[in-house]
């Protein structure tokens, strides 16, 4: 009679527990918050544009996000429990649901105006919608951040703009009235350096994240740094978001070269619409993203042609989430082709292919029908020319040229004083608009500057006749006169 020996199975150790994995990523994600809080809070603190409640606004958000993800799995999961009629383990909660990552990463998602109100709401539908329907925690198809932030965004996205949208006091004293992505998408063509990034300065302000945008996702550098952590402690699959970011780049730079603009295009087509954040904490995602190498490749690469897609052919703000919440529900395609590719890569020459031939035609379709924005031509010698004009209007203290911008110092005054107003004009337009000095009271003029009347005053420039001035307030309507009086010196250059 033949013995057979039984043996112990081979088994396959993972290096990291999943709680050591939600840690990295919390440490990854904690310089973005901590950015948010500077950039929207702290720093307009500092510059006297905003109050005590503006100061924490950005952590309310985040802490309320958190909450509303706490209390309704928390309720959820109790419900459930006592239906059952099971014990329910507070600790084994805390230690197994890990509701404050989406939470977190959510609240970042967000404009800094979004009403405490909708952000509670998102957190709970993204909950109870995007991961409870499905099972729980490591049982959803998409990701729950996603589904909590389209869902607000957009049944109530025109209340969050009413709100004051994603500028802080100080982009509103700097007369910033679109985020990088907005502008991108209002444009008529492909654009330009003048209209794309000259009104933010210069492109380090996208690096660094000194741009209008998501509550946390304006900061490329630290969505480098955060994704440099997560590879190196072996955190999320760097295949997504190198693929991801690269397609996107790739079609940009052959958009770009078939209108003759530089390497600074693709650069800023990575860098706004939260696309880094994006791709990095939110499409890697270890639960709602492809398995195999093949397929996170694959994967990676269809989300920069969907995005592109997005930005330009249907053009929508929420391009980047909408990619990837889109192909979430095809995870399982990418991963049946990657793993038949392990064992014979003829299965995935037909993917790739398909995904070749759509950038290659993206690229050169975008790239030679769209137009590209005119740069003005600046003469040598303007300021005799074309400051004279605006002189015999009103009092100019100073002007010179920034090409392609032309910048004015303009000089009125109220009964109570003198103010000065900066205003950058562009192809006899006013791109940008700010109030450098006054004599109004403290109390004035946070009024003033917090009611974003000067962004309105851009975007109603050609029919300033028509916009009202705010109540019992002269300077605003001094300053409506002033540039009133300015854009029609302007037309006649």
């Amino acid at each position: 009679m033949k013995k057979f020996h039984i043996n112990h199975s081979t088994h396959i150790h993972a290096e990291q527990s999943t709680s050591q994995l939600v840690q990295h990523y919390l440490i990854a994600l904690l310089p973005l918050v901590l950015f948010a809080f500077f950039k929207n809070g702290i720093f307009p603190y500092m510059k006297g544009l905003s109050g005590i409640y503006d100061l924490f606004l950005p952590l309310l958000i985040i802490g309320v996000s958190v909450l509303g993800s706490f209390l309704s799995e928390f309720g959820y999961l109790w419900i459930r429990q006592k239906i059952k009629k099971e014990p329910f383990s507070f600790t084994q909660f805390w230690e197994q649901t890990y509701f404050y990552l989406p939470g977190i990463i959510l609240a970042l998602l967000f404009p800094l105006h979004t009403p405490l109100y909708l952000v509670l709401l998102s957190s709970v539908v993204a909950t109870l919608v995007g991961k409870m329907a499905f099972g729980g925690f490591g049982k959803n198809t998409f990701h729950p951040s996603l589904i909590g932030y389209v869902f607000v965004m957009i049944l109530f996205g025109s209340v969050i703009a009413s709100s004051g949208g994603s500028f802080s006091a100080l982009e509103v004293s700097n007369g910033f009235t679109q985020t990088p992505i907005e502008m991108m998408l209002a444009t008529d063509g492909i654009g330009n350096y003048p209209t794309f990034v000259a009104p933010f300065t210069r492109m380090l302000n996208f690096v660094i994240g000194m741009v209008p945008g998501g509550l946390g996702t304006t900061s490329a550098i630290l969505c480098l740094l955060g994704f440099v952590y997560l590879i190196v402690n072996r955190a999320i699959k760097w295949k997504i978001p190198v693929f991801y970011i690269g397609t996107v780049f790739v079609i940009s730079y052959m958009i770009g070269a078939y209108q003759g603009l530089g390497l600074w295009y693709s650069c800023y087509q990575v860098m706004i619409g939260g696309l880094m954040f994006g791709a990095i904490f939110v499409a890697s995602d270890p639960i709602t993203s492809p398995t195999t190498p093949i397929g996170q490749i694959l994967y990676g690469i269809t989300l920069g042609i969907l995005t592109v897609v997005f930005r330009f052919v249907f053009p929508i703000e929420l391009g980047v989430a909408l990619s990837i919440l889109l192909l979430s529900a095809f995870v399982f395609a990418f991963d049946i082709v990657g793993s038949r590719a392990r064992f014979q890569f003829s299965v995935a020459m037909a993917p790739f292919c398909i995904a070749w031939t759509c950038i290659l035609l993206l690229g050169v379709y975008i790239g030679t029908t769209y137009p590209t924005t005119p740069i003005p031509v600046v003469e040598e010698e303007p300021e005799e020319v074309e400051v004279e004009p605006l002189r015999q209007e009103y009092q100019i203290v100073s002007d010179q040229i920034q090409a392609p911008y032309h910048i004015y110092e303009v000089l009125d005054s109220t009964s109570s004083g003198n103010y000065t107003l900066q205003i950058y004009t562009l192809d006899h337009t006013i791109s940008s608009l700010s109030l450098t000095s006054h004599a109004e009271t403290e109390e004035t003029y946070q009024a003033f500057m917090s009611s974003n009347y000067l962004g309105q005053i851009i975007v109603n420039q050609a029919h300033l006749e028509q916009l009202q001035p705010i109540p019992n307030m002269e300077l605003s309507s001094a300053v409506k006169d002033t540039v009133e009086q300015f854009y029609q010196a302007l037309q006649l250059l």
